[in-house]
């Protein structure tokens, strides 16, 4: 998918705001634009915040360890923000052109360790963005 030069200069902006550690540029590009073309930027806000709710909390489960204090109720708020994020990604990703659908479901989507992997990366990307989003008072 050809990125629109609004959603290019975003992400640029995005990567200087993470000092370089956006991972997923790409697919966080493919998610922007779809949610621009298809009207979805409200999903695509909802998506953010799911995701930074998920990345947190990770972090957290990943500090305290299983044997941790609330180490149960974290799972269970990860695993509901997870379910969340991937169904505000497949709603996304509906309205990405069909070659590029087929590869972000593989590497996102799927139940296998190595997409878990990327997914987690890609919330870590989306926190970033609801972040600079935070930063920049909601505008663009």
């Amino acid at each position: 998918m050809l990125l629109s030069s609004a959603t290019v200069e975003e992400l640029d902006a995005l990567d200087s705001f993470s000092s370089g550690q956006i991972a997923c540029r790409g697919e966080l590009g493919l998610l922007m634009e779809a949610a621009r073309t298809s009207g979805q930027q409200a999903l695509f806000e909802k998506l953010c915040f799911n995701a930074k709710i998920a990345s947190r909390t990770f972090r957290m489960m990943q500090r305290i360890g299983k044997d941790g204090l609330g180490y149960d109720n974290l799972e269970r708020e990860f695993l509901a923000s997870v379910a969340a994020c991937a169904e505000k990604m497949r709603s996304l990703n509906a309205a990405i052109p069909e070659a590029d659908r087929q590869s972000f479901e593989q590497g996102y989507l799927t139940k296998s360790s190595k997409a878990l992997g990327h997914f987690l990366e890609l919330c870590r990307d989306l926190s970033w963005y609801k972040n600079w989003r935070i930063d920049h008072h909601g505008t663009p």
